[in-house]
């Protein structure tokens, strides 16, 4: 039901949604186009040279099919030659660049024409280019290593590979768990165990980038995300309760003071009408009557703003009602069951010394 208490310009935040989709698909379709244009000029170019040569695939293979040195030549199975080692790089390049347009493809064009939740969508994009990128890479190596014949170097390496990459392993499989568990997501509002708040950006293959509110862009290990408390605002409610905290002087109508900041919250667009804002008599404090004015706002990235506009229009509607805000007052109590020594500073003692005893009061001032 808060949804719908965002005020008059309600359809504006959905407008701009609408045309950022546009905006970021043509870009996307337009990368894209780009790539596949410069892949068939390179493919055309390189028919062209091979038809102005004279040369042919066949003859251009077999010129690359000598064995790489250092090998044994005799075995046929672990022989690999320049021509492997050609396709293996063209795999890897290839793997690279189409992962890049096929991350374009899925987040820009594809899915956000899905009823899919954002989350997911960026959870089967994140997948599918981690799984492009392994069965690239694993083809590439196939074409210059024998990989049945690696299990016994794979297991040598592999104690070292746990000491000395653990903390990359680690943050690999957190990244892995967040992905897939999704306690965290792009576009929600955390507090990190230190106290930093932040919007997560993107989640990566080893450490998550957190955006905070002056525009710093801080990257975090994944690891810290599932060892750690971390506070997510927009998990399951992105609603917020906030609170405020005013005290009065002794002496103000008290049922007034409650109506003007009833009055404040209700003029604000921003705050939601259900749940209702809400004042709380706090205390009876020292110097003052404190009051806690709470409000519900449906988004946590307005807390900041909405709660600073609101105290300054507390103050001026305190100021319009006559109701002061007071500061702290502290009494002295001076004995007087003996003398008390006074010294006046003025022009005419210039002469006297810093440290010269002061003369005892001698008349009625």
């Amino acid at each position: 039901g808060g949804s719908g208490s965002g005020g008059g310009g309600e359809g504006a935040p959905d407008e701009d949604d609408a045309a950022s989709l546009d905006r970021a698909r043509l870009h996307a379709l337009d990368e894209i186009l780009r790539f596949l244009l410069r892949a068939a000029v390179i493919v055309v170019l390189l028919l062209l040279v091979l038809q102005f040569t004279g040369t042919s695939f066949a003859s251009l293979r077999a010129f690359f099919e000598r064995p790489l040195p250092l090998q044994d030549a005799t075995d046929p199975v672990a022989r690999r030659t320049w021509w492997d080692v050609l396709l293996a790089v063209l795999i890897a390049v290839l793997t690279v660049h189409v992962a890049r347009q096929l991350k374009l493809a899925l987040t820009d064009v594809l899915l956000p024409m899905t009823a899919l939740l954002r989350s997911t969508r960026y959870t089967i994009t994140t997948l599918s280019i981690y799984a492009l990128h392994g069965a690239g890479f694993w083809l590439a190596a196939t074409r210059l290593f024998d990989l049945a014949n690696l299990g016994y170097l794979v297991a040598a390496l592999s104690v070292g590979i746990g000491f000395g990459l653990q903390e990359i392993i680690s943050n690999f499989v957190s990244g892995l768990i967040l992905l897939l568990e999704r306690p965290i997501k792009p576009g929600d509002t955390i507090s990190l165990g230190d106290g930093q708040v932040g919007t997560v950006r993107e989640l990566g293959i080893r450490a998550t980038t957190i955006q905070t509110a002056d525009n710093i862009h801080v990257l975090v290990p994944n690891r810290e995300f599932i060892t750690q408390r971390v506070v997510n605002h927009d998990a399951i409610d992105p609603r917020m309760r906030v609170s405020i905290v005013v005290g009065v002087a002794y002496g103000s109508d008290l049922k007034r003071v409650r109506d003007v900041l009833l009055e404040v919250a209700a003029k604000d667009g921003r705050v939601m009408r259900r749940p209702a804002p809400e004042v709380w008599f706090l205390r009876f404090n020292d110097s003052s009557i404190d009051f806690r004015l709470t409000f519900w706002l449906p988004d946590t990235r307005q807390t900041g703003r909405v709660t600073s506009d609101l105290h300054f229009a507390i103050d001026a509607a305190f100021a319009r009602n006559g109701i002061a805000i007071p500061f702290p007052h502290r009494e002295v109590v001076l004995r007087a069951d003996r003398p008390l020594p006074v010294r006046l500073d003025g022009d005419g003692d210039a002469g006297a010394g810093a440290g010269s005893p002061a003369a005892p009061p001698t008349g009625g001032r």
